[in-house]
C-alpha cells in the first residue's frame, strides 16, 4: 500500500521509485545508497569534495578558434576546461555550446545560476588559444560537486508488492554527457520489460517469478557501478597535472582522439548506447 500526503493511499503490485536523488520511496523501502568506493552515505551531510564544476549552456561568437572541433568534445585537462558544440547557428553570429568549468581546489562559493560576466571571466583565464572565445549569452547553468552514489539493490519485496528504482533514485554520479539522463531511459525500459514479464509469469514458481525481477536489479545495478567507475576513473585524470602522471594522462588523450575505434567507443560509453539490455 502507497500512502499519499493528502491521506489517500493505493495498493500496487509494482512502485517504481523514479523519484530523483533523494527518493522518498527508496528511504522508505530502506534500501541503502552510498558511493560503492568510498562509502559515504548520500543521505548524510557531504564531506568536502575534491572537485566541484560549474556547467553552462551559453552562445559563443563565431567563428571558434580552429583548435576546437564541432562535431566532438573539446578538453583541456589542464586547465580544467571542456566545451561542446551542441547546435549550428544562434542568430546567425554564435553557437551553442556546453561549457565545463572545474575547480580542483574543492571551491564552495560557486553560482547557482552563473552570468555571462562570469563565464567569460573563467574563459578568459583558461583558454588556451590565441583568439578569445567571447561569451554572447547563457542559456542555461548551474553548479554542481563531484558526488557518487549507488542503490545496494534496484529491487525489494515488501508484502505483495515489488519495488524498483529507476534512474537517479538508483545511482547518481557526476554528470558527463548526459550519462545519468541516458542510464535512467534505460533504467525505465528495462523495468518495463521485466514488469510484463513478471505480469506473464503466473505459471511458474514464486521463486522464479522473483528471479525476473532480481535480474532486473543485478543487471541495472551493475550498469550504474560502470557509469560511477567511469566518471571517477575521468575525475582522476583531472589532477594528473603534474610530472608522469600528466604525461600519460596527455598520451591518454592524444591515443583516443587519433584511434576510430577508441573514439566510437567512448560515444558509445558516454551516450549509454553500450549499456542497452
Amino acid at each position: 500500500m502507497v500512502s499519499f500526503e493528502d491521506g489517500s493511499s493505493i495498493r500496487a503490485r509494482y512502485i517504481v521509485g523514479a523519484d530523483g536523488a533523494r527518493s522518498t520511496i527508496r528511504h522508505i523501502a530502506d534500501i541503502e545508497f552510498k558511493d560503492p568506493f568510498s562509502g559515504e552515505s548520500y543521505d548524510e551531510p557531504p564531506a568536502l569534495p575534491s572537485l566541484n564544476f560549474v556547467l553552462a549552456d551559453a552562445v559563443l561568437q563565431r567563428p571558434l578558434p580552429k583548435g576546437i572541433a564541432l562535431d566532438r568534445v573539446t578538453a583541456f585537462f589542464d586547465a580544467c576546461f571542456f566545451l561542446i558544440p551542441l547546435s549550428s547557428s544562434v542568430d546567425g553570429n554564435g553557437i551553442l555550446c556546453r561549457v565545463f568549468l572545474g575547480y580542483v581546489d574543492g571551491k564552495q562559493d560557486l553560482p547557482r545560476n552563473p552570468t555571462p560576466e562570469y563565464i567569460q571571466s573563467e574563459l578568459d583565464k583558461r583558454n588556451p588559444f590565441d583568439e578569445k572565445l567571447v561569451i554572447l549569452s547563457v542559456k542555461t547553468g548551474s553548479r554542481y560537486r563531484t558526488r557518487s552514489a549507488l542503490a545496494n539493490t534496484f529491487y525489494k519485496k515488501i508484502g505483495n508488492s515489488s519495488i524498483l528504482l529507476v534512474g537517479d533514485a538508483g545511482h547518481v554520479h557526476t554528470p558527463l554527457g548526459g550519462q545519468g539522463m541516458n542510464l535512467g531511459i534505460c533504467d525505465g525500459v528495462a523495468a518495463a520489460h521485466a514488469i510484463a514479464q513478471h505480469l506473464k509469469s503466473a505459471n511458474l514458481a514464486l521463486s522464479e517469478q522473483d528471479d525476473i525481477l532480481i535480474r532486473y536489479a543485478e543487471s541495472r545495478r551493475q550498469n550504474g557501478l560502470r557509469v560511477i567507475t567511469g566518471t571517477k576513473k575521468l575525475n582522476y585524470m583531472v589532477y594528473w597535472n603534474y610530472g608522469w602522471r600528466r604525461v600519460v594522462r596527455n598520451a591518454i588523450i592524444s591515443t583516443v582522439r587519433i584511434t576510430p575505434f577508441a573514439r566510437k567507443q567512448l560515444a558509445l560509453d558516454i551516450s549509454g548506447l553500450s549499456n542497452r539490455e
